[in-house]
């Protein structure tokens, strides 16, 4: 069965449960998910930690809460977790539950592009580009968003207008670059 298919029945299941169980026992469901998640999150689970860091972030069962999102996605960054990592990264760049800070901001997406998420590294390849908390380079920006277009094609609008600023010795050296990052982390 495909994956579409799966989903899609997936999603009947789902919707037939809503439909035929009664509101207090989806009330009583999903708190006893949120106390087992939040169980799991506590003992330093980082998926659930990042699925909880979510859930304030977006207002998913509990109240929007940016700080409390920021502890969650923290704690999972800390252990290494790419998603988190950006997330916090994303939150230092917007301000939204700590102070705006640029810096800290680039930190993060670092450690994430360099797990190879292609968010971060698309991330990290426009502030290049823009010379935000780093130097600008064109080299940089287009070695990250070069390698961002493998798992997300947008990446590749944005690396071209960059390549338009360059030299063609220059994007030379970005594909250089991009082709020796690869390399090394084995992709």
């Amino acid at each position: 069965m495909g994956t579409r298919k799966l989903l899609g029945v997936g999603v009947v299941l789902l919707g037939s449960w809503f439909a035929l169980t009664p509101a207090s026992a989806q009330t009583k469901d999903a708190a006893s998910f949120d106390r087992h998640l939040r169980a799991l999150a506590e003992k330093g689970d980082a998926d659930s930690q990042y699925k909880l860091g979510t859930a304030y972030d977006e207002g998913l069962g509990v109240s929007k809460d940016y700080t409390e999102a920021l502890k969650w996605f923290r704690l999972a960054a800390e252990q290494g977790h790419a998603r988190s990592q950006f997330r916090v990264g994303d939150m230092y760049m917007s301000g939204d539950g700590v102070a705006k800070n640029d810096a800290e901001a680039v930190k993060w997406f670092r450690k994430a592009a360099e797990q190879g998420l292609a968010n971060a590294q698309g991330m990290l390849g426009i502030i290049y580009a823009k010379g935000q908390a780093v130097p600008q380079d064109y080299v940089l920006a287009y070695m990250w968003l070069h390698l961002a277009t493998e798992g997300n094609q947008g990446a590749a609008q944005f690396r071209d207008g960059v390549g338009q600023r360059m030299t063609a010795a220059q994007v030379a050296e970005a594909q250089k670059r991009a082709r020796e990052w690869k390399a090394l982390k084995g992709r």
